[in-house]
């Protein structure tokens, strides 16, 4: 059994060249580079106004493309050194290609010999980690294990290797949502198609007492069929434990909280206003909500719904300002679903949906609207039978008294050529 593979050093970086103009109010789909810079403050991060502490939020999905981590990213090219880890085992799955690396781990696409299958492969990356970090390692583990559904990538194994804790996951075989916001448009049709899915992955966590507390388009993954996937619960919350006790997520045994009061856990240009503020004890499924709010904003407009040059700024328009309306943005967006997203997206959890399957019904009635026929335009007014009904026949007209009195004469005729024709033959 070999040993970890040694991680490979940071690539110098270049900010990519804008595809489109600055303006920042544009719905801009490849952002432009100021934009870019700009959503830096996507990272998740656990910090307070002082200080700031990176926390790892990977995002696992093809070997084909870039990945989105959201601690300092490291994209291995294709054919680089990282390549040579295919040797290297963890227990018995073959490394075969470097992911992503962040702050907590690094994640490879691996080869399962016993099941013939990739897998993903999320390793811890200290080999003496901080009891936090493991902490929340632990609770990534115990979340996803929880849940079995479509849209939430599984969990398939977990383990220890020469000290450093591991999980095995589904291989995702596509894309994540944030690179495919930059790639294409995404139509009104498919935000709600997306959205339900996603909102259908929240149903299955809170059902079983897990909080994501993360979701956003770094965290969301398209397979190469569209189909969606909630990935990433390293900042998850379960529900239940007693406070005295261990609560895996915002606290460890016995003395404390992972997340303390007034500690920001999350990432920031899609963190619930109640997250912004460190107020933890507020925290609960109407902030998944606002997330699931901020991701279909930001699939619809191009941008997330705050975006300032650092976090502070960030956290600051979140707590205090309401989001530009969508249609602002997109006007082609329907009525029915930007109420649906703003709704999603109010300050007060009190004011948002009250549960993710209340949200879910509401886009399922947005989609319902979309998929009615378009009325098909009339005449024009002069010849509208709307404006001029068609009355029910009413009969022959009647006769005028000219036609009686012919009718008389005929009849008298008749009667007296009678007359006469009885006195001749009698």
């Amino acid at each position: 059994m070999g040993d970890i593979p040694s991680e490979p050093s940071p690539p110098p970086s270049s900010p990519s060249p804008p595809r489109r103009g600055e303006d920042v109010t544009d719905v801009t789909f490849v952002p432009p580079a100021s934009l870019r810079a700009a959503e830096e403050s996507d990272e998740t991060y656990v910090g307070s106004e002082s200080a700031t502490e990176a926390a790892s939020s990977e995002t696992v999905w093809s070997a084909q493309r870039s990945v989105d981590v959201s601690a300092p990213t490291v994209v291995i090219p294709a054919g680089s050194g990282a390549d040579a880890a295919s040797a290297e085992t963890v227990g018995r799955y073959r490394i075969q290609q470097v992911l992503a690396q962040g702050g907590m781990g690094v994640v490879y696409r691996a080869f399962d010999p016993e099941l013939e299958r990739s897998v993903a492969l999320k390793v811890l990356r200290a080999e003496n980690p901080r009891p936090e970090l493991l902490e929340r390692f632990n609770t990534e583990a115990k979340a996803t294990a929880r849940l079995e559904h479509p849209n939430i990538v599984s969990l398939y194994d977990v383990g220890v290797h020469e000290g450093r804790p591991f999980l095995v996951m589904a291989y995702v075989d596509g894309e994540s949502l944030r690179d495919r916001m930059r790639r294409e448009r995404t139509s009104a049709e498919d935000a709600t198609e997306m959205g339900i899915a996603m909102a259908r992955a929240l149903v299955c966590a809170h059902e079983h007492k897990i909080l994501h507390r993360d979701l956003k388009p770094h965290n969301v993954l398209v397979d190469r069929d569209g189909l969606i996937q909630v990935t990433d619960f390293g900042l998850a919350r379960l529900q239940g434990q007693g406070a005295g006790g261990s609560q895996p997520g915002t606290g460890s045994s016995g003395s404390g909280r992972l997340t303390q009061p007034g500690q920001v856990i999350g990432t920031p240009a899609y963190m619930s206003p109640e997250q912004a503020s460190g107020k933890i004890d507020q925290i609960d499924e109407r902030s998944d909500i606002y997330g699931l709010g901020a991701t279909l904003y930001a699939m619809l407009a191009g941008r997330a719904p705050f975006v300032a040059p650092d976090r502070q700024l960030v956290l600051r328009e979140v707590v205090a300002r309401d989001p530009e309306p969508l249609r602002t943005k997109r006007p082609d967006v329907p009525a029915s679903l930007e109420r649906v997203v703003m709704r999603c997206l109010a300050k007060s959890p009190d004011d948002r949906f009250p549960t993710a399957r209340a949200a879910l019904a509401a886009l399922q009635t947005a989609q319902a609207e979309q998929r009615l026929p378009t009325p098909v335009p009339g005449p024009s007014p002069a010849g509208d039978s709307a404006s001029h009904p068609v009355l029910p026949a009413l009969g022959p007209a009647p006769r005028s008294l000219l036609d009686w009195a012919l009718i008389v004469l005929a009849l008298l005729a008749t009667l007296l050529g009678a007359i006469w024709l009885g006195r001749r033959l009698g």
